[in-house]
């Protein structure tokens, strides 16, 4: 916790990226966030995939509940988790910017996570259940196996 304001900083986070993910307009500038939080990061890194915006739970709120319950538990088992939560204000903003009248915003999966999944950075995706009602973990499973990351089925 940063004692100078009452803003919880993730684990890996400075107060500086939490600034510039808040600021954020593009998902580029996102992405340079993720890259540097994934530099400073022990190996090997995991990361949860699974419904978020579309699926799941059914919305946005109870999918985020998960995913944060997913992250604690790997994180309890000893896993670096890049933990994709403190980026999603900012996604939602962005996608209302850039994709407003889109049914799915590629965008987020082709300008972020693909450039980070490209990296092989991320060695394994430990997919949520329910993670085929999900166009974005659909798509992530499918370049999971294109870029050899290892898949996990996290039954939570």
């Amino acid at each position: 916790m940063d004692l100078n304001s009452n803003i919880m900083i993730p684990e890996y986070w400075t107060h500086k990226e939490v600034e510039m993910v808040t600021n954020a307009s593009s998902y580029k500038e996102l992405r340079t966030v993720a890259f540097t939080v994934i530099g400073r990061m022990p190996r090997p890194i995991v990361q949860v995939s699974g419904p978020i915006s579309t699926g799941g739970a059914g919305s946005l709120e109870e999918n985020l509940k998960r995913f944060a319950r997913a992250v604690s538990l790997l994180k309890r088992e000893g896993r670096h988790v890049f933990n994709q939560i403190p980026f999603e204000p900012s996604i939602q903003k962005i996608k209302g910017i850039e994709e407003p009248n889109v049914d799915y915003a590629m965008g987020i999966l082709e300008q972020f996570y693909l450039p980070i999944f490209e990296t092989k950075v991320i060695e394994a995706l430990y997919f949520l259940p329910d993670w085929q009602s999900s166009v974005g973990a659909r798509w992530e499973r499918e370049q999971a196996g294109r870029l050899g990351i290892s898949v996990i089925d996290f039954n939570i």
